[in-house]
C-alpha cells in the first residue's frame, strides 16, 4: 500500500477513534421508529433549573425527531455535552482535523498485546466493513478498550447501521446550533484519551481475553445484534432498570474512571449556581450510574423529575 492511501487510511481510523472514544462503555444504538430518552428536569432549591438527557452516541436517522427537545430548547440558554463546540464539530465532520497528532500521541500505545493472528483477523473484517485496507501493525498500537469499541461500531455497520454522524449527541448539537445556543464541554479529548490510558492500563493484564471478546463479537454478530435491540427498546421507554444492568456490567468490565461522572455533577451543579437555564447532553450512563447526575443531584437537594 502506498504511503499516501496508508496515511489516508490512518487518518480515517483516527477520525472513528475520536467517535469510539466519545462512545466509550455506551453501546451502540439501531433504528426505532420514536425515540423516548432519558430527560430529567432538575429543580434547586432556589427555583433555577436545567435539563438532564441521557444520549447514545451511535444511532440511526430513523431514531429521530426527539419529541420534547424543541420545546426544552427553547427554555435553556445553553447545551452542555461531553466534549466543548470545536470537538463535536471535529466528530460531526468525521475528521479529526488538527487533533490528529495529538490523538495519535496521546492515545495510541506501542503495543496493545493483540497476537498476529488476533490482529490479523481483525484487519480482515475492518479490511472488509470498511472497504480499505487496515494493516495489522495499525490495529496493535490502538489502546484495547478504543480497539474494541472500534469493532463494535464496524459491526454495526455491517449491520446496516449509520456510526458516523447519526448519533444522539450530535443530532442534539446540530439543534442546539439551529437554535442559537451556547454550547460548551465538560471534557477535553485529552481528558477522554486518558481515560482510554487508563482503561488500557486495567485491560493490558490480560490482552488475550479482550482479543478473545472481539473474536466473539465478531463470530456472533447476530448475539451482538439482539443485545442491541433490547437496549435500544429499553432507552426509547426510559427503562432504567434495563439501562442500568447493561451499563452497570459493561462499566465493572472496562472499569470506567468514577471520576468523569464527579466531573460531569459538578459542571451540572455550577450551571444550577449560575442560574439554570442548561441542557446537560450526554452518555446515558452518566446520567443514571450509581453515582450518576440524577442521584448525584438528588442527594444535594434538588428535585429531579423524569420529562414524559
Amino acid at each position: 500500500m502506498n504511503r499516501k492511501k496508508e496515511e489516508s487510511n490512518m487518518k480515517k481510523l483516527i477520525s472513528l477513534a475520536l467517535i469510539a472514544v466519545l462512545a466509550l462503555c455506551c453501546a451502540a444504538l439501531p433504528a426505532m421508529a420514536e425515540s423516548h430518552p432519558l430527560i430529567y428536569k432538575v429543580t434547586d432549591a432556589d427555583g433555577h433549573y436545567i435539563y438532564l438527557l441521557g444520549t447514545m452516541h451511535v444511532a440511526t436517522a430513523e431514531t429521530f425527531p426527539i419529541a420534547p427537545l424543541d420545546e426544552i430548547m427553547g427554555q435553556v440558554d445553553r447545551v452542555i455535552f461531553e466534549v466543548g463546540e470545536a470537538d463535536m464539530e471535529a466528530i460531526g465532520s468525521g475528521a479529526a482535523g488538527g487533533q490528529e497528532a495529538a490523538i495519535s500521541e496521546q492515545m495510541f500505545v506501542q503495543d496493545n498485546g493483540l497476537s498476529d493472528a488476533g490482529a490479523q483477523m481483525i484487519s480482515e473484517f475492518m479490511t472488509e466493513v470498511m472497504n480499505n485496507p487496515v494493516e495489522p501493525e495499525t490495529l496493535k498500537v490502538m489502546p484495547l478498550p478504543m480497539l474494541a469499541q472500534l469493532v463494535q461500531m464496524q459491526i454495526m455497520t455491517a449491520l446496516g447501521y449509520d456510526v458516523s454522524g447519526h448519533g444522539v449527541d450530535l443530532y442534539v448539537f446540530s439543534e442546539a446550533k439551529k437554535h442559537g445556543l451556547e454550547i460548551s464541554g465538560v471534557e477535553t479529548m485529552a481528558d477522554q484519551a486518558k481515560a482510554v490510558e487508563a482503561e488500557a492500563a486495567n485491560l493490558s493484564a490480560d490482552p488475550a481475553a479482550v482479543e478473545q471478546k472481539i473474536a466473539e463479537m465478531i463470530g456472533n454478530m447476530e448475539k451482538l445484534g439482539s443485545e442491541m435491540e433490547t437496549l435500544v427498546k429499553a432507552y426509547n421507554t426510559g427503562d432504567k432498570d434495563t439501562l442500568y444492568r447493561i451499563f452497570s456490567a459493561e462499566a465493572a468490565r472496562s472499569s470506567v474512571d468514577g471520576a468523569r461522572n464527579a466531573r460531569f455533577a459538578q459542571a451540572a451543579q455550577q450551571a444550577l449556581n449560575d442560574g439554570g437555564r442548561a441542557l446537560i447532553a450526554i452518555g446515558s450512563y452518566h446520567i443514571i450510574a450509581d453515582d450518576g447526575l440524577v442521584n448525584t443531584l438528588t442527594q444535594a437537594g434538588c428535585t429531579v423529575t423524569p420529562v414524559k
